[in-house]
């Protein structure tokens, strides 16, 4: 049998095409996946004030987590009530077996309707010797508005707008307070109390925080009631000359 030819091999359509590669380590390509996760579950993908895709139904159809939602209507919280209440019975055992007859009255919380967060926080130990800590608060807040396209028409998009506060919490006197950030709709609870738990040692104090949506639920107002990247960032100032100390950081 005759000797076959050799077959060029063939060339992958990659070699073909010149790549380069930016300098880094694997810390690097760590935290840049780190950093596209981030901008692609919590946002905001397209910078601080962008305006999410004309097909896109709002920034909950866009994104996964860091969401406050508003204070849901009343009907709604008495529905999620008793679905919780009929899911207590449930465990019980009271029930019989093969008893169905009362399953398509029964509400589960899926049926009652969406149950979300409305409120965020985070606790930490500071010396009283700090005296002040600053707590920066942040969030997206989505609205719609009238954008005009090629064909002449006007269509409706989502634009963000960030929203940040500073907040002053002397921790010295442990009294507790209520700030209002965005008037009487988004406030920060701040508590303040002695830590008893040591003796002998430095005084401290445990802080607690909670950003709270008090919005009321709305269908026209659909995601504008929503607060979107919600972020607390603590940062204590010690009495020493140049003394910053990070407290304490609760992301989305």
């Amino acid at each position: 049998m005759p000797a076959q030819p050799a077959q060029a091999a063939v060339p992958h359509p990659l070699d073909e095409v010149p790549q380069t590669f930016r300098p880094g380590d694997s810390y690097a390509v760590r935290d840049a996946l780190v950093h596209y996760i981030r901008r692609d579950l919590l946002g905001p993908w397209d910078g601080e004030t962008e305006t999410l895709p004309s097909a896109s139904s709002g920034p909950r159809d866009r994104y996964l987590v860091g969401m406050l939602g508003p204070r849901p209507q009343a009907d709604t919280a008495d529905r999620i009530a008793r679905a919780a209440a009929q899911g207590a019975d449930g465990e019980s055992g009271d029930e019989q077996e093969g008893d169905d007859s009362d399953l398509q009255d029964r509400l589960s919380p899926q049926a009652a309707g969406h149950i979300w967060a409305s409120s965020m926080g985070l606790s930490f130990t500071a010396a009283a010797s700090v005296g002040t800590l600053s707590a920066t608060v942040r969030w997206g807040r989505y609205s719609q508005s009238g954008e005009a396209t090629e064909r002449g028409t006007t269509r409706r998009v989502w634009s963000r707008e960030p929203v940040e506060r500073l907040v002053d919490i002397d921790v010295t006197d442990g009294a507790d307070r209520t700030v209002q950030l965005d008037g009487d709709s988004v406030v920060l609870d701040v508590q303040v109390r002695r830590h008893t738990g040591r003796t002998g040692v430095e005084d401290l104090r445990i802080v607690e925080l909670a950003l709270v949506n008090r919005q009321q639920d709305s269908a026209d107002a659909r995601d504008a009631h929503w607060l979107f990247q919600t972020e607390i960032d603590v940062t204590a100032f010690s009495r020493r000359p140049g003394g910053r100390l990070p407290a304490g950081r609760r992301p989305p």
